[in-house]
């Protein structure tokens, strides 16, 4: 799967992100769980990936601190 932009609902406290819901494919997802969160860097930027559980799939996401972009790197049903 190609790593396809998508439009994330999350809040940030205290430098903390925390993904609620996502845009995929015209079709509002609402986060149940964010099952592991690990970070890294690419050049300058701090990346952020995200596994996260919804009623009925999990999915892999990236956010980019410098940018602000969100990117769905996979989406597996469970």
């Amino acid at each position: 799967m190609e790593p396809e932009r998508v439009n994330v609902l999350a809040y940030f406290t205290r430098g903390v992100v925390t993904p609620i819901r996502l845009l995929v494919k015209n079709r509002l997802v609402t986060i149940k769980k964010i099952v592991l969160v690990t970070k890294r860097r690419e050049g300058l930027s701090e990346i952020l990936t995200f596994s996260l559980q919804s009623e009925t799939s999990l999915y892999v996401v990236d956010f980019n601190k410098q940018t602000c972009q969100w990117k769905l790197l996979s989406s597996t049903l469970i």
